[in-house]
């Protein structure tokens, strides 16, 4: 029998060092259950996700991935298969356009959805203020756009964390999105009903949706706070962004971005991650100097490698 208990997290008290770190975010909702909603996709069952590098045990703290590889500032995709409203892209041509200087990142973030636990749903109704708090209380920080982007397309650029095909046998995308009753989910006694009724999350790592890093949930299932340095918080783009997507038809893209939200602003379809400087690479770690890349599309590899092999298109 699913369990679905949902926590507000300012009552938890001192139940221990993970409660007490939890117990500073108020509204936050989460919630278990004992497996995700049957998939609508016809596709064939897919394969196994990537493993995250074995060098994230090394360099990262427990339950962190670590990144590490080339990052391109300025992308486009071509959408083979569009939807007819526009709002997101069923499969994507393979290839991919890089423009600008390529530079090297490297860093740690959470494999799944905070608060970063298998098999629990990931926490909602968390405002950008909070959800930097959180990473703060855990001796981390919320990713910015740019390493969250990373994370998610990877150093070969795919469009989507698994390559250039949505399906929602693999992420959890194209689900039931019913229209949420606002009041109720500010009103402490009526928003764990109102998040029942409404909610579309699914346990973190339940579904086989994951990056070339081996970092889970980056499509769909609840979109996340991320930090755009460069924005204001008093006007727009402010320095609140939002990216990927929800568990609806959204576009659910790795560079789909948001930076009209304002960050005291709170939604049952937001969560967040975190993350974290990676500890000194190993000797003979391959350094990554900046280079300009050439330009023109150019083509994808056929699905993400697991971490640790060559991920790149050739723009060398």
């Amino acid at each position: 029998m699913a369990l679905a208990l949902g926590l507000f997290w300012q009552r938890l008290g001192d139940r221990g060092p993970r409660a007490r770190r939890m117990s500073g975010i108020p509204r936050a909702v989460v919630a278990t259950s004992s497996a995700p909603p049957a998939a609508t996709s016809s596709a064939p069952p897919p394969p196994a996700p990537p493993a995250p590098s074995p060098a994230s045990e090394r360099d990262c703290a427990p339950g962190m991935v670590l990144v590490d590889g080339e990052h391109c500032p300025f992308v486009a995709h071509k959408c083979k298969k569009p939807r007819p409203d526009g709002d997101a892209c069923d499969e994507y041509a393979p290839e991919v356009l890089c423009e600008g200087t390529i530079r090297g990142a490297r860093f740690c973030i959470d494999e799944l959805e905070y608060p970063n636990l298998a098999g629990v749903k990931p926490a909602v109704l968390v405002s950008f203020t909070e959800a930097r708090r959180a990473c703060e209380i855990e001796d981390k920080r919320l990713c910015t756009v740019d390493e969250w982007q990373f994370a998610c397309e990877g150093e070969a650029i795919f469009p989507l964390p698994t390559g250039v095909v949505r399906t929602a046998s693999t992420c959890n995308v194209d689900r039931p999105d019913p229209a949420p009753i606002l009041g109720a989910l500010r009103d402490p006694f009526a928003v764990a009903g109102e998040m029942q009724r409404i909610d579309g999350r699914v346990p973190a790592g339940s579904l086989p949706c994951a990056s070339a890093f081996g970092v889970r949930d980056l499509s769909g299932n609840v979109e996340e706070w991320a930090d755009n340095p460069t924005g204001s918080t008093r006007e727009k783009p402010f320095r609140s962004a939002i990216v990927g997507g929800a568990w609806g038809r959204g576009a659910a893209a790795c560079r789909t971005v948001d930076t009209e939200v304002p960050e005291t602003f709170t939604s049952h379809h937001r969560g967040f991650r975190c993350c974290s400087e990676a500890g000194p690479p190993a000797p003979g770690h391959r350094a990554h100097e900046a280079h300009k890349s050439p330009g023109g599309f150019r083509p994808l590899p056929s699905a993400p490698s697991p971490a640790g092999l060559p991920r790149r298109p050739a723009f060398d």
